[in-house]
């Protein structure tokens, strides 16, 4: 069976690159236009009345030339918007205004520091609830009542008893982490990135989270879109990094 996966890999990869092909080709031919259309001067207009315009696909003080036809960016703004952030991707003008590379830095840190002390905790009280049937019965109740209860419910008390938005995100890694660490590790850091980024949206600050709710409040869409994909593509890293973790530890017949 193993032999057989990995030899089916090459073919894999190769269906994921005819799917991303046809994705790109899908969102290139819903994007992009033949010519501009007519758009009122910026000379004359409020400034929430520009922001209106951009927001509808209309950007009164842009250059004429093609334009998406739905507002929606095109491929090439895509690759202009991704080539900007690759170029200074840490930098800090001030509280609204910090790279993509420094956001994230933000959401890993605080990503790392909960799941940490929820590893600290959880990984021990496993071992002991796995040994002791007693001591499982006993817990078993406080666990499934906590495990349905969504992180971001923790978050208003979070902010009420700490009082720090930055502290309060890791509070709720960790409780989000802790129940899950119980059944599994490597599904426990996938919850964990998940549940920052939207905290991050909440409690404002720093982070990826922030970054992409800021950037839509902006109307930059394509940055939006940057931050969606590298949220993505973190969770996938990371979760191939506790996927080699586990099998590094797992006994094979």
């Amino acid at each position: 069976m193993t032999t057989w996966m990995r030899g089916d890999g090459p073919r894999a990869a190769l269906l994921s690159l005819l799917l991303l092909g046809l994705l790109l080709g899908v969102w290139h031919l819903a994007t992009v236009g033949t010519a501009a259309p007519a758009a009122a001067p910026a000379a004359g207009l409020t400034p929430e009345q520009i922001e209106y315009l951009k927001l509808m696909g209309k950007d009164p003080t842009a250059e004429a030339g093609p334009v998406a036809r739905s507002g929606f960016p095109t491929l090439t703004q895509m690759g202009e918007v991704l080539w900007q952030h690759a170029q200074s991707p840490f930098y800090d003008n001030g509280p609204n205004d910090k790279g993509l590379g420094l956001q994230l830095a933000h959401s890993l840190g605080r990503v790392a520091i909960g799941f940490a002390l929820a590893a600290l905790v959880a990984v021990p009280l496993g071992f002991v609830i796995g040994m002791s049937p007693l001591i499982y019965r006993a817990l078993d109740p406080f666990i499934q009542v906590l495990k349905p209860i969504s992180p971001l419910a923790w978050m208003p008390l979070a902010l009420y008893t700490i009082k720090d938005s930055s502290t309060s995100g890791i509070f709720v890694i960790f409780i989000c982490s802790l129940c899950t660490i119980l059944t599994g590790m490597r599904i426990s850091m996938g919850i964990a990135w998940l549940v920052i980024v939207a905290a991050e949206m909440l409690v404002g600050g720093t982070g990826i989270g922030y970054f992409v709710w800021n950037e839509w409040n902006n109307l930059s869409l394509p940055n939006v879109i940057v931050a969606i994909l590298v949220i993505g593509v973190v969770g996938m890293a990371l979760d191939l990094v506790f996927a080699r973790l586990q099998k590094a530890v797992t006994y094979a017949d």
